[in-house]
């Protein structure tokens, strides 16, 4: 019975060595919900993996686990909506503000990467947008003036 009992301890002590804290916190004035949940994308599907209140704009998840690395989104309180998708990486604690349509993050490097990179891309897409406008009231002007080489100013 002793050597049972010795087995068990040292077993549960192995299984608690590798569990790791983490807490991934999200500052957000986008939400009016109480409860968020963290999941991943499966398919057409969220799959819920953990549950956290909204307290005052923030939710924390927190515990002791190791998560995996990859990608990983908050989902609102409906269940079907992904609010933001993010990665979970070799850091087990990182912060996100998200304020307007801006992403800070703390903790995470290859989160802010990630972050910098989709506001630049969104940043890009809005000036390509405005150009393309800018040519086709060019080209709808020249077409009623009949002149190939008016150029209206800006």
């Amino acid at each position: 019975m002793k050597l049972i009992l010795i087995i068990l301890t040292i077993l549960s002590l192995g299984t608690t060595a590798s569990a790791q804290k983490y807490s991934f916190t999200f500052k957000t004035d986008k939400t009016t919900d109480s409860v968020m949940y963290l999941g991943q994308h499966f398919r057409d599907k969220l799959i819920i993996l953990d549950t956290a209140k909204v307290e005052k704009g923030v939710v924390r998840f927190d515990g002791t686990r190791q998560w995996k690395r990859g990608v990983y989104v908050l989902i609102d309180q409906t269940k079907n909506k992904g609010v933001l998708d993010f990665m979970i990486d070799d850091s087990q604690t990182i912060t996100f503000t998200l304020k307007g349509n801006s992403t800070k993050v703390k903790g995470s490097e290859s989160n802010q990467k990630m972050f910098d990179f989709l506001a630049y891309e969104e940043s890009a897409r809005a000036k390509a947008k405005e150009l393309e406008e800018r040519d086709v009231r060019r080209q709808i002007l020249q077409r009623l003036t009949g002149s190939a080489d008016h150029h209206p100013t800006t």
